[in-house]
């Protein structure tokens, strides 16, 4: 239960309306009580995720690669570097994810921060990172957190015509996991008109789960003539092995497929006018592509498509407000909390082992079968 508190209550703080709050001898207005809700939502995401103990995905390749630095695993040298550098100022594992979990989730902060200038949105896009990719992700692998915070960054940095700073962030993102590496096809995606992302859109709806055989067959190739060995090994390892990464859902392919459309019908007036929201949609889009047609083959691959995704955190919020949530239809809190929920609840069903009970560093559960 513990993991729905937070996606019941704070939503409603997006809708406080603006009217002066006295509390004792304390007055508030509404935007301050945003600012206060946001700075405590910061604090809780980072306690919830450091205190956590034998928690989420992938609990032991890092706590013994924190723990037994000398059987090192194949991890990058960004990472590597990092775990040294936190190893020599303590052996705390759990400060160590405090560090691991801060710097992402302030980065994601600062993109929706830096791009929304309602802290109403930001409050929603919270939400949707919660629902989602937080306990997705950020219950889990240490890197690959590190590397989409600074590749969300890396997208907000291009959508402000910052190229030279986005492709730094980009390459520092590599360094923790080198699959972040796909977020440099941000330099492409705006030259591809909408029109291409919606045939392809169509055609991976379609065409993906028949046709995924002969696809795993040609990313068997096309992997062959990467000169980039370690890129190379992980991505064989990925197809070779795919059956150990689970398999792809036909729902999260229909999810997937309707929130574009969504995307493009409700902002259908706004991408004409906006060139902002219009990089959105399309980033948006690339990733759903990347998942259609390489999820079928391996369901890490999914993994790859969150760089992109990621961005919905941003557009269903403009969604929201293009349909009127602030306004006209106040019934529709109650509809986005219960899809937020949905998203929760989807996200822990599928390792409820690893997620229930939630256990922290000063609990003295020790939970079975951990991996």
């Amino acid at each position: 239960m513990i993991y729905y508190i937070f996606i019941v209550i704070f939503p409603f703080f997006s809708f406080v309306k603006n009217k002066n709050i006295k509390i004792k001898n304390l007055r508030l207005d509404a935007k301050n009580i945003k600012i206060y809700a946001l700075m405590l939502s910061f604090l809780f995401l980072v306690s919830f995720c450091s205190l956590r103990w034998q928690t989420g995905t992938d609990w032991l390749p890092y706590y013994d690669d924190f723990m037994s630095p000398g059987n090192r695993h194949d991890f990058e040298i960004g990472y590597v570097l990092y775990v040294k550098l936190i190893r020599y100022l303590t052996d705390n594992y759990t400060l160590f994810l405090f560090t691991t979990s801060i710097i992402p989730i302030a980065l994601i902060f600062w993109g929706c921060l830096k791009t929304q200038k309602n802290i109403s949105l930001t409050i929603l896009s919270v939400c949707v990172f919660y629902s989602y990719y937080y306990l997705g992700s950020f219950f889990g692998a240490e890197r690959r957190i590190i590397a989409i915070g600074l590749s969300f960054f890396a997208l907000i940095q291009y959508k402000s015509n910052k190229k030279v700073q986005s492709l730094i962030l980009i390459l520092c993102a590599s360094t923790f996991h080198i699959s972040s590496l796909v977020t440099l096809s941000v330099f492409l995606i705006n030259k591809l008109s909408l029109n291409l992302y919606k045939i392809l859109l169509v055609l991976g709806a379609i065409l993906s789960l028949p046709l995924s055989h002969y696809l795993s067959d040609i990313i068997s190739s096309v992997i062959s003539l990467i000169p980039v060995e370690i890129v190379r090994y992980k991505l064989t390892v990925y197809t070779q092995n795919a059956q150990e990464y689970g398999s792809i859902s036909i729902s999260g392919i229909l999810k997937r497929v309707v929130i574009s459309a969504i995307f493009i019908y409700t902002l259908s007036f706004d991408i004409k006018n906006n060139k902002a929201n219009l990089f959105l949609v399309k980033t948006y889009l690339f990733g759903t592509i990347i998942y259609l047609f390489l999820s079928p083959i391996s369901a890490m691959f999914s993994v790859i498509s969150i760089y992109f995704t990621i961005v919905e955190i941003l557009l269903i919020p403009a969604v929201l407000v293009r349909v009127g949530i602030f306004t006209r239809i106040p019934a529709l809190i109650f509809i986005v909390i219960f899809y937020f929920g949905y998203q929760v609840y989807s996200i822990l069903g599928s390792y409820p082992e690893l997620f229930y009970p939630y256990i922290s560093v000063f609990s003295e559960i020790q939970r079975q079968g951990i991996y």
